[in-house]
């Protein structure tokens, strides 16, 4: 009977992964920190009014090493550019944390 409801218990729980995502309305600082495995971003979170530092980690395999190479330099040239213009643009970076890794960045204008 304890299996059964162990059973149950576990195909309750969904096994859905959602991303971490953050949108910076402005950038102040950018840091590939390569010795740490981490992308890192200073600036003010979209609705905040106090800029913060988030971390991204990021994981990089063998496998699809320039995937990941270009994904790193769209990344800093887009954090570049919204660093370059605050509040113009908006910078959304996605990671999951199922792999820790960074998987994503979107660069909008601000409306």
């Amino acid at each position: 009977m304890s299996r059964l409801l162990l059973v149950l218990a576990l195909t309750a729980v969904p096994a859905i992964a959602f991303a971490d995502t953050t949108t910076f309305a402005s950038v102040d600082d950018v840091t590939i920190d390569t010795q740490y495995d981490n992308f890192v971003i200073t600036g003010i979170v979209a609705g905040e009014s106090t800029a913060r530092t988030v971390s991204f980690p990021f994981y990089e395999s063998g496998s699809n090493e320039q995937n990941f190479a270009a994904l790193m330099q769209h990344c800093e040239k887009s954090a570049l550019m919204s660093m370059n213009r605050p509040g113009r643009y908006l910078l959304t970076v996605t990671s999951d944390p199922t792999y820790v890794s960074l998987t994503a960045c979107k660069l909008k204008r601000n409306q």
